[in-house]
């Protein structure tokens, strides 16, 4: 595995520029009310491969499969434990066969779960190479894993987007490679983590930005979480099918879709440890999944709480949500999931950029909306008043990441009217007080 190429992080990349200014933006509003609420989105592109397999999804049985996977392995084992290897000291190998069922689904289906496992176990080896690395700075870490029946596509693309995250400069001091073995009869996965020689030299984009967690704990901010969904999902009515602080996906049982419960989870990891953030989010994804969506067990959707982030907004709606799309891209999980994005700076897309990640909607979407539904209304509506309408249906007291069931936001989107859903949800928060609004977000944040 060839290592990866020195950055010394010295010069300003594009997203440390952006980022810079639009942090300097979300405290400086006073000279337009509007930018309170609206800001200009830099689209972010994680170029991925577009290489097309025809893996097999389906469960192998009988003497010869088990004969085949042991020769397959031991060609893996030999080549990553011979002596061409530079070091074994801070290297490991890992074995990972599925553990999600796949035989009753077709292809397509098959296919998505098989992804979803596949980026759960990429990023958790990749959060530990990452943690070893900032255990020993000084020594270079390697994992190697292979995943029998995985895609070798979608782990290309996995690759891809680990070393897009490098690239742009996330990681503080710490360099992380990753790299495709196409030469191996099961897909293999080459991880790297080493630190930058000049780390106290280096432009840490992340240091500038003030910790939110107050040492808050688990517990706190799942409780903070669930007073949110209580006071603005279920009784300002602002999810129609969110009915309970436990339990979502009511009034669409009709459409097929069961009511499941809502999984909170809590991720502490630091801004400049994304990987943690996404093992996180896909183990928490796998769990959903596993367990399907209805029964004692069922889970209908997930909500994923980060404090550490509660103060970089361009950074959640960016980079993040960029990498989480293109990992269900990369997983092939869309039949299966649908990612949406929450802030407590959340601000609404201005309509004068790209319009965002995670369910977005513009100002002008937004007007056009309230317009339509209720003209006399919009009218007397400032802008500032639509934008915020707009952004108060996604500021949570903590940043999260919001995953619901594909087939729930199918639903969702053809039971409801979504201009007449906005329009009614900006009235109702507008009647209640922006202002108390921030002050109650505030209060379950801390």
């Amino acid at each position: 595995m060839a290592p990866p190429k020195s950055r010394t992080f010295t010069t300003p990349s594009i997203w440390t520029r952006y980022h810079r200014d639009e942090q300097q933006h979300l405290f400086d509003d006073s000279a337009c009310p509007v930018r309170k609420f609206t800001m200009s989105y830099m689209r972010f592109r994680v170029p991925v491969s577009s290489t097309k397999d025809k893996a097999d999804y389906s469960p192998k049985k009988g003497l010869f499969s088990g004969i085949q996977m042991a020769v397959d392995k031991s060609i893996v084992e030999r080549k990553y434990s011979s002596k061409n290897m530079q070091s074994k000291k801070n290297e490991s190998f890992h074995w990972i066969e599925r553990t999600i069922d796949v035989s009753k689904d077709d292809d397509r289906i098959a296919k998505g779960k098989m992804g979803i496992f596949t980026s759960s176990v990429v990023w958790e080896k990749t959060a530990n190479v990452l943690l070893e690395c900032l255990k020993a700075p000084d020594e270079t870490h390697r994992m190697i894993v292979s995943i029998p029946r995985a895609s070798v596509a979608g782990l290309l693309q996995l690759a891809d987007i680990i070393n897009w995250y490098n690239d742009q400069k996330l990681g503080g001091w710490v360099n992380i490679h990753a790299e495709v073995d196409e030469m191996m009869p099961v897909p293999t996965i080459l991880l790297e983590a080493t630190s930058t020689s000049s780390s106290k030299t280096s432009v840490d984009i992340t240091s500038q930005v003030v910790s939110s967690t107050n040492q808050l704990s688990k517990d706190q901010v799942i409780q903070g979480t669930q007073s949110w969904v209580k006071r603005v999902l279920v009784q300002l009515g602002i999810c129609p099918f969110t009915k309970s602080v436990t339990k979502s996906g009511q009034g669409l049982g009709d459409m097929g879709v069961p009511v499941g419960r809502i999984a909170y989870h809590c991720s502490h990891t630091k801004i400049n440890e994304i990987p943690i953030l996404m093992a996180d989010t896909w183990k928490a994804i796998l769990e959903m999944i596993e367990k399907g969506p209805s029964g004692k067990d069922g889970i209908s959707s997930i909500l994923l709480s980060a404090p550490e982030y509660d103060h970089d907004f361009p950074l959640w709606a960016g980079p993040i949500f960029a990498m989480l799309e293109a990992n269900v891209s990369a997983a092939s999980a869309e039949p299966l999931i649908g990612i949406v994005c929450f802030h407590p700076q959340y601000k609404t897309p201005n309509g004068k950029s790209w319009p965002g990640f995670g369910q977005m909607h513009s100002l002008p979407r937004l007007r056009k909306w309230l317009q339509e539904e209720n003209e006399i209304l919009s009218s007397s509506f400032k802008d500032e008043d639509v934008a915020a309408g707009g952004a108060y249906q996604r500021r949570t007291p903590f940043a999260t990441i919001n995953v619901l069931r594909a087939e729930q936001l199918e639903a969702a989107e053809g039971r409801r009217s979504t201009s007449s859903l906005y329009a009614k949800n900006i009235q109702v928060l507008h009647e209640y007080g922006y202002n108390r609004l921030q002050q109650e977000i505030e209060q379950e944040g801390i």
